[in-house]
């Protein structure tokens, strides 16, 4: 199955609305098992969430050949593509966006859901201004798990797996495993690099022994606080790692400046666009032409995905 994304700017009807399209190519006349099973965690937890924090799902529609999940759009991009423009971020950006990370991730595991995939790709900017809403995105590893025998499933992306998922493909694992990625996260924030280097293998041992350092340059201009919130995610042992409310009550965040601008600027919960943005046509000719005249029945995408599940 083939992946795109494009934005569009009619939806719904009688508004200007911006908005994502994951367009989802169906290969031959059925989708892989596991590709299926994806896409109905993405659309069953998009709407079952409603976080400022975490990227709005509007709809999702079938065609013979496509499938398109329509979200909310992000006109500031990826936190990965200002990390690569930057290079790194300054300390009063990374706490802002990391405070507003953790709200998401608490929220999350207060619904009993875990992410399993946080990473700097999947961290979308509401806007290009610096201090900016942080939207979580990109649901289609995700889980819904009332206790830590309901996940055994290996995913995630390598360099921000934590080590209880690396260490076995069968061993069940917690929430936690979040806590870690959101680590490796902030210490990517700061230096633009990751904490774990060399092959593969050197790699995977050093994250399975949580062996990292603070040698870079850069770390000399980071406080110690933030240094030590790092030190107490990107902890081995899952259970003596601190989780979303525990990290949110960490010194480095004890910033009332800080939490009253996040306040402000998701109290009203603001349509994430930016203010330069430009209208780009949908280049896709098998996309309906009014997703708003699409039959609201439960025989529609979302319906039959989530009566499956």
């Amino acid at each position: 199955m083939k992946q795109n994304k494009l934005s569009i700017t009619s939806f719904p009807q009688g508004t200007l609305e911006r908005c994502a399209i994951k367009i989802l190519k169906k290969k031959g006349s059925c989708m892989a098992l596991n590709n299926l099973k994806q896409i109905t965690n993405e659309i069953h937890l998009l709407k079952s969430v409603n976080h400022p924090c975490i990227i709005k799902f509007h709809d999702a529609i079938e065609t013979p050949e496509k499938m398109y999940i329509v979200m909310e759009a992000a006109g500031g991009g990826e936190l990965f593509d200002r990390l690569v423009s930057r290079g790194c971020l300054p300390e009063p950006t990374v706490k802002f966006f990391f405070y507003q990370l953790l709200l998401a991730v608490q929220y999350l595991h207060q619904c009993k859901i875990t992410h399993r995939d946080i990473k700097p790709e999947n961290i979308l900017l509401a806007t290009t201004e610096e201090f900016t809403a942080v939207k979580l995105t990109d649901f289609g590893l995700s889980k819904l798990a009332a206790d830590a025998s309901q996940m055994t499933t290996f995913c995630g992306t390598f360099i921000y797996i934590a080590p209880e998922l690396l260490d076995t493909a069968t061993t069940a694992y917690t929430s936690q495993v979040d806590l870690w990625s959101l680590g490796v996260v902030l210490y990517v924030s700061f230096v633009g690099a990751s904490p774990f280097h060399g092959t593969d293998l050197e790699v995977r041992q050093n994250i399975l022994q949580a062996k990292y350092s603070f040698g870079h340059k850069l770390w000399k201009g980071v406080s110690e606080a933030a240094r030590d919130l790092i030190m107490r995610l990107l902890v081995r042992d899952p259970t003596l790692r601190l989780d979303a409310a525990a990290a949110l009550q960490h010194r480095w965040l004890q910033d009332e400046a800080m939490k009253q601008q996040v306040e402000e600027l998701l109290k009203d919960d603001p349509p994430s666009s930016s203010p330069h943005a430009r209208k780009r046509p949908v280049q896709d000719d098998t996309l309906p032409a009014t997703l708003d005249k699409k039959p609201k029945t439960p025989n529609g995408l979302a319906g039959n995905l989530l009566q499956e599940r």
